[in-house]
């Protein structure tokens, strides 16, 4: 009764593909994410182009914090995974972080606000740079020495600073550099401070 019968296809199809996915969430009304994708499989080797990825996060609030990060990945027959991509970042405001606790000295960051950008490269190691500005810092803390005092108040003369991050090696133990103009600020405020004593 029954033959199987076979069609050959013009092009090749993996064992299984997600062509167009979407996906929209928001939490307390306040920040919605978007996250989306395009020909995802496990085999992106048969397909021959990556599969992309992307994430949009907006507070629907402020109107000004947004995070965007557009990416692509493959799956290689015999070599593995590999990502890349690019992120964004901007309008972030920070909650207040303790930065130092002594007897002299206790300094905290009340506030301030932060927008970055950075990339990515993941293929058996990762490679990724990010930089950071934080803008409108306010510094605050308390001081019990000259020294302290002068160290202090050339922190609060500090509104914006900026931090670059490096992660470089195999994931679960990677290099990490982070570089900051925060110190040559500080060094520049600080002998400004002194002259004008």
């Amino acid at each position: 009764y029954g033959k199987d019968i076979e069609f050959k296809l013009e092009k090749r199809y993996p064992d299984w593909l997600l062509e167009s996915l979407q996906m929209s969430m928001s939490f307390d009304g306040t920040d919605s994410y978007n996250v989306s994708a395009q020909n995802v499989t496990a085999q992106t080797y048969v397909l021959e182009s990556p599969a992309l990825y992307q994430v949009t996060a907006a507070s629907k609030v402020e109107n000004t914090r947004t995070f965007e990060l557009n990416g692509q990945y493959t799956i290689a027959e015999n070599d593995g995974f590999s990502t890349q991509g690019k992120w964004g970042l901007k309008g972030h405001q920070l909650s207040a972080k303790s930065l130092s606790k002594n007897k002299n000295l206790t300094v905290k960051l009340a506030s301030g606000g932060v927008n970055g950008n950075g990339e990515y490269v993941y293929h058996q190691t990762l490679d990724s740079q990010a930089k950071l500005s934080f803008v409108d810092t306010v510094f605050e803390g308390t001081s019990d020495s000259e020294i302290a005092d002068l160290t202090l108040n050339t922190l609060k003369g500090i509104n914006e600073f900026g931090l670059d991050i490096g992660v470089k090696g195999q994931l679960d133990a990677p290099d990490t550099s982070i570089k900051s103009d925060l110190d040559n600020r500080l060094n520049k405020a600080f002998k400004q401070a002194v002259k004008n004593r």
